[in-house]
Parts: C-alpha cells; sequence; structure tokens
C-alpha cells in the first residue's frame, strides 16, 4: 500500500510531491514492518 501512495503522491506538482528523503524514510519503515500476514509463513 505503501507503494502506492508514494506514487500518487508523485504524480502531484513539483512543489507537492516527496522528497527523495521522504521517499526512502518511508520504503525503510515500510521494510521494518514484518508483522504483514502475507509474509506469516
Amino acid at each position: 500500500m505503501i507503494m502506492l501512495k508514494i506514487a500518487v503522491a508523485c504524480l502531484e506538482e513539483r512543489n507537492s510531491r516527496p522528497t527523495m528523503n521522504d521517499i526512502v524514510v518511508s520504503l525503510l519503515a515500510c521494510a521494518e514492518q514484518d508483522d504483514h500476514p502475507a509474509y506469516s509463513w
């Protein structure tokens, strides 16, 4: 879901888009979530 949110945010006007730092922080936070049901094998 975070990838979709980032993709949509990147379609905004240039000055409203997230910075690369914001994107990296979001992706790293997503990577740290190990309790997702799809990954509980």
